[in-house]
């Protein structure tokens, strides 16, 4: 049955009236305000629907997404009925809860949420945003009678919605790469961050870690020294002090530039936190090494792509006793991930890359890519949130790329945060002698009239959305 629009307006403004701690980036990351009594009590009302599936809990701080993606299309061709959550979406909730690898219809959808936000009225503690659309996918899945379902958590872990999982629901924890992202809420310390995600692990639920590729370190202390070495240098020789010497002042060195580079030690230590919560509730730890898929596969498949992929076949193979081929890894490799994880089309590369980590695989996999070899010239699109490292992304974009920064207007961001971020990232750029421009209208940047330039958005699946959107649409 056809749901009418004002049907989904009225529903969707319902929903947005909760709590949003996903748009309201400044609340206090306290059991207050983030806690599991809401999403306990609204499942408590629906007869527990996240019990009658087993599930795959996916953490980290980049690729949950993909190897979401990854893990639901393996377990499909092994015959189950898979539902999969993730988030963000990038044009509308209907993305994050798709029914055997298809994204669920507002006849679907629309029917569940009204049930679920009429019994939200009836509980008398805070029920946020992220509450009712856990609990909404648990109930769609129950509904569609899938076999397994594929969550992706929210931020953190630890007062996550999707932490409402017992053992009992669980067949595996997944770990994806750590990096440092929402710092302000999960710790300064990638120690603090593996930790709040590290909450999640359950007793005798095997944990699946995704280790660093063997020559990781050695390449990122490479370039993290080589921008540190000249963005220093370019301080000194334009301030210096009475006796003309060369002078950095503290609130003026671009903070976090050293935090693009993960140390040996740091991966030591991220890896140490989660072994030692699995072994804490008697839960296996796996280290998954990703290095035996990074030098096959198909042209396109980023490198990061294929850890996940590495990520996912591996977890198939130890849960579902499933033999993986060389079939399986080609197939995987060829499919086309969701919106904004190294899509290419045309002359546009779009990837929702926000860490700093992140922007280092996107852009050392465009630089080393045969296949864009061709194009003259480069332009990266950017936006990001204000809670962002945006020093540090800025800092990992190569000076002889063309670097447009995006005004997008978002409802929920005021427009003094937008220039704020846009005069932290020029000021970065700037200090490194690159180029630096700025654009209210995505139309402006021309790209179809631009067939030999390569543009490269990221940054925010906010701003992928408009991108594509304008571009495309």
């Amino acid at each position: 049955m056809a749901i009418s629009e004002q049907r989904i307006t009225e529903v969707l403004e319902d929903l947005y009236g909760l709590s949003d701690f996903e748009k309201r980036r400044t609340t206090p990351y306290t059991q207050k305000h983030y806690n599991l009594k809401g999403i306990s009590t609204l499942l408590s009302t629906l007869d527990h629907p996240q019990h009658h599936f087993k599930s795959y809990h996916i953490v980290g701080t980049k690729g949950k997404g993909s190897t979401a993606f990854y893990l639901t299309q393996l377990l499909i061709k092994a015959g189950f009925r898979v539902g999969t959550y993730t988030s963000p979406h990038v044009f509308d909730i209907r993305e994050r809860i798709a029914i055997n690898g298809i994204h669920i219809t507002w006849s679907v959808l629309i029917p569940v949420l009204e049930r679920i936000l009429l019994q939200v009225k009836s509980i008398p503690i805070t029920v946020t945003l992220f509450d009712v659309f856990t609990a909404t996918a648990f109930q769609v899945m129950r509904e569609a009678k899938i076999d397994i379902a594929v969550l992706e958590a929210g931020l953190g872990g630890r007062w996550d919605s999707t932490n409402i999982l017992t053992s009992s629901d669980l067949i595996a924890t997944l770990v994806t790469r750590i990096d440092y992202d929402h710092m302000d809420k999960l710790g300064k310390t990638l120690k603090a961050i593996a930790g709040e995600k590290a909450a999640v692990i359950k007793s005798q639920i095997p944990v699946f870690f995704l280790d660093y590729p063997i020559n990781y370190c050695d390449a990122s202390k490479q370039r993290t020294s080589e921008q540190h070495q000249t963005m220093s240098a370019e301080r000194c020789s334009s301030k210096k002090d009475s006796t003309g010497k060369a002078k950095l002042n503290d609130d003026e060195m671009l903070p976090s530039i050293l935090k693009t580079h993960i140390s040996k030690t740091e991966i030591n230590v991220i890896r140490q936190v989660f072994k030692s919560a699995a072994k804490k509730v008697g839960a296996a730890f796996h280290n998954v090494s990703p290095n035996h898929l990074l030098t096959t596969g198909v042209p396109g498949c980023a490198s990061a792509l294929k850890e996940n992929i590495a990520l996912a076949c591996t977890v198939i193979e130890k849960t579902q006793s499933l033999n993986v081929t060389k079939s399986h890894i080609a197939h995987l490799m060829a499919l086309s991930p969701p919106l904004g994880r190294y899509t290419r089309k045309h002359n546009v590369i779009l990837d929702g890359a926000h860490t700093p980590l992140s922007l280092r695989y996107l852009v050392n996999e465009i630089s080393t890519q045969p296949a864009l070899k061709h194009y003259q010239a480069i332009t990266l699109c950017f936006y990001a949130f204000f809670d962002k490292a945006i020093e540090s992304l800025v800092a990992e974009i190569p000076r002889h790329w063309d670097f447009v920064f995006c005004h997008i207007e978002l409802p929920f961001v005021r427009a003094e945060r937008r220039i704020e971020v846009c005069t932290r990232a020029k000021k970065t750029r700037l200090a490194r002698g690159a180029s630096f421009r700025e654009v209210s209208n995505l139309a402006d940047l021309k790209v179809k009239q631009a067939p030999n330039r390569l543009f490269v958005c990221t940054g925010s699946f906010k701003l992928i959305a408009a991108f594509y959107n304008e571009v495309f649409n």
